[in-house]
């Protein structure tokens, strides 16, 4: 059983909404699967996901994404079935 590295809680698998601010603008990616703690609410995300969220972070790529996001992958595509799992 996994804990919280925070407050001791126990950890349970769980899809969460992952939000980002830029400038004047947001993304928002939703149905990431994540480890959540049942008593102070942190997530946790495996390696795998967390650098291709920290990717979504950088202003070059932002800026592109934002102004044609049709030329960019979909979650899915990104994230293979189990490819995002803890």
């Amino acid at each position: 059983m996994k804990r919280c590295k925070i407050c001791g809680g126990i950890l349970s698998q769980d899809k969460v909404k992952y939000t980002s601010r830029w400038r004047d603008r947001s993304i928002g990616i939703k149905n990431i699967s994540a480890l959540v703690c049942k008593t102070c609410g942190r997530t946790y995300v495996n390696k795998h996901m967390a650098s291709h969220l920290k990717r979504l972070e950088r202003p070059l790529e932002r800026e592109e994404f934002l102004k044609n996001p049709d030329a960019y992958m979909t979650p899915e595509q990104y994230f293979p079935e189990g490819g995002d799992h803890l």
